[in-house]
């Protein structure tokens, strides 16, 4: 999960500069993504949420159907990053991803908390 804030954090700043050099900016941004997308991959944290908790599997599938189109997305506009010749709708592109990431995080995190079992107060 942590790193996939990060390549989301370093994706999010390189689409943030301003495109002045367009190919170290393209190169920068194709970087970034790569990350993302590794991130992406790498990240189990839905599942082994279900492990303990059975009740939380169809989110977890949920998750795991965003995460594959998230992937599909970021392995797009990579490859876009390099050859669009508008960059303001890469750009757009590229924001809109930024934040259906942040979402997808989120979720997780979300799920992730909810597996945490509490047991607070006393019982009957």
């Amino acid at each position: 999960m942590r790193r996939l804030a990060l390549a989301l954090d370093g994706l999010e700043r390189a689409v943030a500069t301003p495109p002045r050099l367009q190919q170290s900016w393209r190169f920068l941004v194709r970087k970034r993504l790569a990350w993302v997308e590794q991130a992406l991959a790498a990240d189990h944290d839905a599942e082994r949420a279900t492990e303990a908790e059975p009740w939380l599997e169809p989110r977890a599938a949920q998750l795991h159907r965003e995460q594959v189109r998230l992937q599909s997305r970021t392995s797009v506009l990579a490859a876009t990053v390099c050859e669009a010749a508008d960059l303001r709708a890469v750009r757009e592109s590229l924001g809109r991803l930024v934040v259906d990431l942040q979402h997808h995080l989120q979720r997780v995190n979300d799920l992730t908390y909810d597996a945490v079992d509490l047991d607070v107060g006393g019982s009957d």
